[in-house]
């Protein structure tokens, strides 16, 4: 149901694009085929290094789910979790699936030095 869910709501996205979405909107970043990929971290000791532009790969305890991804977005982490925090990343849609089928995971993620 979320992969659904995902596949949704990048469509509704990439329809809001054609112009109506504000210079502000971490969505600009988009290329074609690429969406919106909201992602859950553990482990954030990287919550003081990730920023908006930079390039980061996931990891889950089993496998490299992706890399080289563009952050959109950070946000913060939520009160009293301070374990915890969440990043928008733009992905291909093979990726978005793999990435949507690992969740309930602990993912980690891995700044590119790019």
């Amino acid at each position: 149901m979320l992969v659904c869910v995902l596949l949704a709501a990048s469509s509704a996205i990439s329809d809001h694009r054609s112009g109506a979405a504000s210079q502000a909107s971490p969505l600009r970043h988009l290329t074609a085929g690429q969406v919106a990929v909201p992602v859950s971290l553990t482990g954030t000791g990287v919550t003081g290094v990730l920023q908006v532009g930079q390039h980061v790969g996931l990891l889950s305890q089993h496998s490299l789910l992706a890399d080289h991804l563009l952050v959109l977005k950070v946000v913060g982490t939520p009160p009293g979790s301070e374990d915890t925090m969440s990043i928008l990343v733009a992905a291909d849609r093979p990726t978005a699936l793999r990435i949507a089928k690992s969740t309930g995971e602990a993912l980690l993620a891995v700044v590119d030095k790019s």
